[in-house]
């Protein structure tokens, strides 16, 4: 397997300091020689349309150089990441799109085949409300490549990644998926890697006092699972929880000290599984670290390097 990413799409929500997502994608592009696509949508909001209904600000040739104006602040906070003789030439390509922000980041890299997609989920801030929720959710449920969701610039060894694990077929593409791109992305050979089974129950169900027998016929369930697929030969540690998902899978990353988690999804024509509802917005939101998000094997439009 070739040890580098091609083509990747990031998208971007502002210019503000805390913005991790430009920094480390044009990193990552510098890293492995790959083409960045860069992507900000916007919209204008309703003060401005209101203020200017029936003006010329909103005829046709107003609305091309408000674009103009947008693509030339997208070009120039570039340029402070990746340098003059990057925007343009090919190796970061710089896309300003009116509309939903979900939506033009998607069909950029649906164009473009991405191996990976780059979007924002700071907790405060114009970033975190543009992206954490609405359009981050949208993006993992159409994505066709690896979304890496950014809280903060990824630690310098990224050491701990923990793999969310519910013992099904997706989640044997996950672990694959999540361990290959882990390596792609941090080039550490010592990466930890670490499969959490949370066992779920309904509410209305007292479980016993005693919790052990549960627990162990988990952990041989999840060994058994892991000796049959074992991805990529990796070593894989073990950990079983009792409980809510997306809160175990939190307790789990922030007690393990984790600097990535690993998510998959169970189809394009569905919510996943492990990302429905509270729980995908649980784990972007409060999760210690970044996340990764592994879609499906036949949602893969631009396939890991091979």
């Amino acid at each position: 397997m070739t040890p580098a990413i091609r083509t990747l799409v990031a998208g971007v929500a502002s210019r503000d300091a805390d913005d991790p997502v430009l920094p480390y994608a044009s990193q990552l592009a510098n890293q492995h020689g790959a083409t960045l696509h860069v992507v900000h949508a916007y919209v204008p909001t309703e003060v401005l349309v209101e203020a200017y209904a029936g003006m010329p600000v909103l005829d046709p040739v107003m609305q091309q150089q408000y674009q103009q104006a947008v693509q030339n602040g997208l070009e120039e906070a570039v340029r402070e990441h990746a340098g003059d003789g990057q925007v343009g030439d090919g190796q970061v390509v710089c896309r300003a799109i009116s509309g939903s922000a979900s939506a033009a980041i998607g069909r950029v890299a649906s164009e473009v085949a991405a191996e990976l997609i780059v979007v924002g989920a700071t907790r405060h801030g114009p970033v975190g409300r543009q992206f954490l929720g609405t359009t981050a959710g949208r993006v993992i449920r159409e994505a066709g490549a690896p979304v890496l969701v950014l809280r903060e610039s990824p630690a310098a060894p990224v050491r701990r990644v923990l793999l969310a694990n519910d013992l099904s077929e997706p989640s044997t593409h996950a672990h694959h998926a999540g361990i290959e791109t882990a390596r792609l992305l941090f080039g550490n050979p010592e990466l930890q890697f670490r499969s959490l089974l949370v066992i779920q129950y309904d509410p209305w169900f007292s479980l016993p006092a005693d919790q052990q027998p549960l627990r162990d016929a988990a952990e041989a369930r999840l060994q058994r699972f892991l000796d049959e697929q074992r991805p990529h030969g990796v070593p894989l540690s073990t950990a079983v929880r009792i409980g809510n998902p997306s809160e175990e899978i939190i307790k789990e990353a922030a007690e393990w000290k984790a600097e990535l988690v690993v998510v998959g999804t169970h189809g394009r024509s569905g919510l996943p599984r492990l990302l429905l509802g509270s729980v995908a917005e649980a784990v972007l939101r409060d999760a210690p670290c970044n996340t990764l998000v592994i879609p499906s094997a036949p949602a893969l439009r631009g396939q890991l390097p091979s």
